[in-house]
């Protein structure tokens, strides 16, 4: 295939980017940023979700058992205005986000709360054991929201007594709120350093890249002597080194093609045979200098010529038999009577073959050799030794 042929493939077949390397590597580092950036915040979240529970069960047991010695105390010295203002003033303080803090009398119900709306409630009794109960997945109903419940179990005067006390997880969720927010900008803060890094690493693989499709399409047009410029040491720069190898590669062996093809062609032109080349329906596509010379021919004659039409009309029957011997024996060769110009009738000896490509079959080439005038002698030849003989026998009758 020509440079000329190779162009005009290049054009018909034209490639048409959709995608830049540089899109892609931003696009792709962007994702791997955002999946590890959302990854780390899941389990950092997951993580600190259960320090933070763990904290809250541990202050929520010290809470109990605070208020249980306190309690105890209180009831040994009749201070019980001491406990109730403590209780009132864990939860007005916001400590550790205390819902409510109650003490619980042996008959189950509630003889002093942070709040007396609280006062006389009856406790559920499967709430009240022998055995300290933390409960951290609680829900409160007239809060509406989950927290965890403890409840300690004490004896004063060999009577069981319960103290209950309530905390929500509204500082567990607020935290965790803070740390996805602290995530997410640290997130976005890398994200940025990252698109700027795939920035600067996709520009410089893209440039040298397009840089190579810019020459390649320079050397499709015929070009030879246009080169890579190399100006780095690492692949990129090997690619192009090779690049200018191929393209000088390429150029020696258009060379020798174009040396080779001046040859067979000369060849092809004078050679004294015909020479010609025909589709499977007998259309001419090409014929040699010594065929258009013989038979008057010209360029504009050869387009449209069929094998049909030089033929005489009495032979033309066979036509279609000879098509048909070289599609099925891959060749055929003999002696046929054809049609000048000029309406002439000369005698030619053929020898044809099918030509393939990787489809199949596309044609058949052939040569053909002029013999009208050996013809032509062998039958003066004929006639003469016909004549010899007649005369011979005329005189020995």
């Amino acid at each position: 295939m020509t440079v000329n042929e190779v162009s005009g493939q290049m054009q018909k077949d034209e490639f048409k980017l959709k995608v830049s390397i540089f899109h892609k590597i931003v696009l792709y580092t962007t994702l791997l940023i955002l999946i590890v950036v959302g990854i780390s915040t899941y389990l950092a979240v997951k993580a600190e979700s259960g320090i933070f529970k763990e904290e809250l069960i541990y202050k929520a047991k010290y809470m109990t058992r605070d208020i249980g010695s306190s309690t105890k105390n209180a009831f040994l010295s009749l201070n019980w205005i001491f406990v109730e203002k403590m209780l009132k003033e864990s939860v007005q303080a916001g400590c550790h986000g205390v819902i409510y803090t109650k003490v619980v009398n042996p008959n189950g119900e509630v003889y002093l709360a942070s709040d007396r709306a609280y006062y006389g409630e009856k406790i559920d009794s499967s709430l009240l054991s022998d055995q300290e109960i933390l409960l951290d997945n609680y829900f409160f109903p007239q809060q509406k929201e989950l927290g965890v419940l403890s409840i300690l179990p004490i004896t004063i005067s060999n009577k069981r007594w319960h103290i209950i006390v309530g905390l929500s997880l509204k500082s567990i969720k607020e935290a965790i709120r803070n740390l996805i927010i602290h995530n997410m900008v640290f997130g976005g803060l890398i994200v940025l350093l990252g698109i700027m890094g795939s920035l600067f690493l996709s520009r410089s693989i893209s440039r040298p890249v397009i840089n190579l499709a810019n020459v390649a399409k320079i050397i499709s047009s015929g070009n030879w002597d246009h080169k890579v410029g190399i100006k780095s040491r690492d692949e990129v720069g090997l690619l192009s080194y090779s690049f200018n190898r191929m393209i000088d590669s390429l150029k020696q062996g258009e060379e020798a093609l174009k040396e080779s093809e001046e040859r067979y062609r000369d060849i092809f032109e004078n050679v004294s045979d015909f020479l010609f080349f025909h589709d499977l329906e007998g259309n001419f596509i090409e014929t040699n200098l010594a065929w258009k010379r013989q038979y008057g021919l010209n360029e504009d004659d050869l387009a449209n010529l069929n094998v049909r039409e030089l033929i005489p009309e009495q032979y033309k029957h066979q036509v279609e038999d000879y098509l048909k011997r070289v599609k099925e024996n891959g060749k055929d060769e003999g002696v046929i009577s054809v049609v000048t110009k000029d309406g002439s009738e000369r005698i030619v000896e053929y020898r044809n073959s099918l030509v393939y490509d990787s489809t199949g079959p596309i044609g058949v080439q052939g040569s053909a050799r002029d013999i009208t005038e050996a013809k032509r002698a062998e039958k003066q030849l004929k006639n003469y030794s016909q004549n010899l003989e007649k005369m011979v026998d005329e005189r020995t009758a």
